[in-house]
């Protein structure tokens, strides 16, 4: 009897990965239309990791030097001055109506959100929102949630957190350097919509 369920176990495991993949594969070449998306598959493996990276010459072999060694690759601009008196030479134009966002709006710029766009904190996916969206409660949720940051001018201090992660950059040649990755800051999916309906205003004026 074990050897069936794992002989099933295998089996199905076999045809779910065929499917996700052929999936997977019908959604680049007939919805995004980016058929060279899939030659990352066909492309040499990366390098393996070292275990510790080396800065400055040191290896990084605690916690607190790593997180010094990134703090100062990456935040290096953190203190420069900045100087603001640029934007007096800015034109003002004359202030112009905001009206309320409306839900069409907020589905135009789900609808172009990747399903395989990692989430944040929150763990709520882009898949997530467009499942939610389907019905009619938490559209209208989400659309007064919005309308109310537009008119109050607020922004909720959980879609201010963020988590930042270090992640290799492809085809480098050694991975003992710090330059061979980068941050990526994952913020929360909801935040990052409202985000993206705002844009599509600022580009349309």
């Amino acid at each position: 009897v074990v050897r069936n369920a794992r002989r099933d176990w295998r089996r199905s495991v076999r045809q779910a990965k065929r499917e996700f993949f052929d999936g997977r594969i019908q959604h680049v070449a007939e919805e995004r239309k980016r058929v060279w998306d899939l030659t990352s598959w066909t492309g040499p493996r990366a390098l393996p990791m070292y275990r510790a990276l080396i800065h400055e010459g040191t290896p990084l072999t605690t916690e607190e030097a790593l997180w010094a060694a990134l703090d100062s690759s990456f935040h290096s601009a953190a203190n420069r001055p900045v100087d603001e008196t640029i934007l007096d030479e800015v034109e003002q134009l004359p202030e112009r109506d905001c009206p309320p966002i409306s839900a069409r709006e907020i589905a135009d710029a789900l609808k172009g959100t990747s399903a395989g766009s990692a989430p944040g904190w929150d763990h709520v996916t882009w898949r997530h929102l467009k499942a939610l969206c389907k019905g009619a409660h938490f559209s209208r949720t989400l659309l007064l949630l919005f309308n109310g940051f537009l008119t109050h001018g607020i922004w909720p201090a959980q879609f201010k957190r963020a988590v930042s992660v270090v992640i290799p950059k492809p085809y480098k040649d050694d991975y003992s350097k710090i330059k061979s990755y980068r941050p990526i800051v994952l913020l929360s999916c909801i935040s990052k919509l409202f985000e993206k309906v705002i844009a599509a205003r600022l580009h349309y004026e």
